[in-house]
C-alpha cells in the first residue's frame, strides 16, 4: 500500500535537495570513469548503513560546498545513495539536475535518484517540508531531461505541499521555479 501511496505522491511508477537555501535561479557528463563506480562494483560493494550515508553525505557537501571539489563529491555521493538516505539521495539528484556546470548535469539519473527520494520521504499522512523539497527537486530533475509537463505538475505538487505544511518561504521559492518551468527554463544552482 505504501508504494501506491508514494506513487501517488511523486507521480513516478517504479519503486525506489540539499537544504532549502542552497537553491537556484534559472549536457555534457562528467566522464564515468571519475564519477560513477565501476561496472559491477556495486554488487560487490557492502552495502552501508544509515549512519555511515549520513557521514559521507556531510563530507560530500563540503567537498562541493566549501571545498569547490565537485568531481570528488559526486564520488562520495555515489557512495552515500547506496543506503536509503533520503536527505543525500535529494541532494544528489538536485546537483545532478542543476549544477551551473554542464558536465555535472545528467537529467536522466537525477529522475531516477530524486523518484527514489520522494519515495524515500512519501508520508501521505503527514506531509512534509523535506517531502515538498523532494517533490521541487523531482521538477528540477524533469526540467533537465525535457519532461517539461511532467516537471511542472512536480512543481505544483511542491507548492501544494509546501501550502499544507505552511512552509511560506517554500512556497514563494517553488512558485518561483515553477514560472520559470512553465517558459521551459530549466533550473540552475549558482555558480
Amino acid at each position: 500500500m505504501s508504494l501506491v501511496i508514494a506513487c501517488l505522491l511523486c507521480g513516478c511508477a517504479e519503486p525506489g535537495r540539499p537544504q532549502a537555501n542552497s537553491k537556484p535561479q534559472a549536457s555534457a557528463k562528467p566522464q564515468a570513469s571519475a564519477t560513477k563506480p565501476q561496472a559491477g562494483a556495486s554488487a560487490t560493494a557492502p552495502t552501508i548503513t544509515i549512519e555511515q550515508a549520513k557521514m559521507l553525505y556531510e563530507k560530500g557537501l563540503d567537498l562541493q560546498q566549501r571545498q569547490g571539489k565537485v568531481e570528488e563529491a559526486i564520488t562520495v555521493f555515489y557512495q552515500a545513495i547506496q543506503a536509503d538516505y533520503p536527505p543525500a539521495i535529494n541532494h544528489f539528484a538536485w546537483l545532478r539536475a542543476t549544477s551551473p556546470v554542464a558536465k555535472y548535469r545528467d537529467g536522466a539519473e537525477a529522475v531516477k535518484l530524486s523518484e527514489r527520494a520522494c519515495k524515500l520521504a512519501a508520508r501521505p499522512e503527514e506531509p512534509s517540508k523535506f517531502g515538498s523539497d523532494c517533490l521541487d527537486t523531482l521538477a528540477a530533475a524533469y526540467a533537465e531531461a525535457g519532461m517539461w509537463d511532467k516537471a511542472v505538475e512536480a512543481a505544483k505538487r511542491a507548492i501544494a505541499m509546501a501550502e499544507e505544511v505552511n512552509n511560506r518561504p517554500g512556497v514563494q521559492e517553488f512558485t518561483s521555479r515553477l514560472e520559470m518551468l512553465q517558459k521551459k527554463q530549466p533550473c540552475r544552482d549558482e555558480p
